[in-house]
């Protein structure tokens, strides 16, 4: 996953290889942590490491 930002260098989160068993609702649970992390006083770095 890569973080795009204004007036920043890309910050880039190498991916784990995983066994995936179910993939139902990824994307709507991803979306929902980048959009609801910003509320809890993370930025950047924060939205994909923590």
């Amino acid at each position: 996953m890569t973080l795009l930002q204004p007036g920043r260098p890309p910050l880039h989160m190498p991916t784990r290889a995983r066994e995936v068993y179910d993939v139902t609702g990824a994307g709507d649970t991803v979306i929902g942590v980048l959009a609801a992390t910003p509320a809890s006083g993370n930025t950047g770095r924060g939205l994909l490491f923590r």
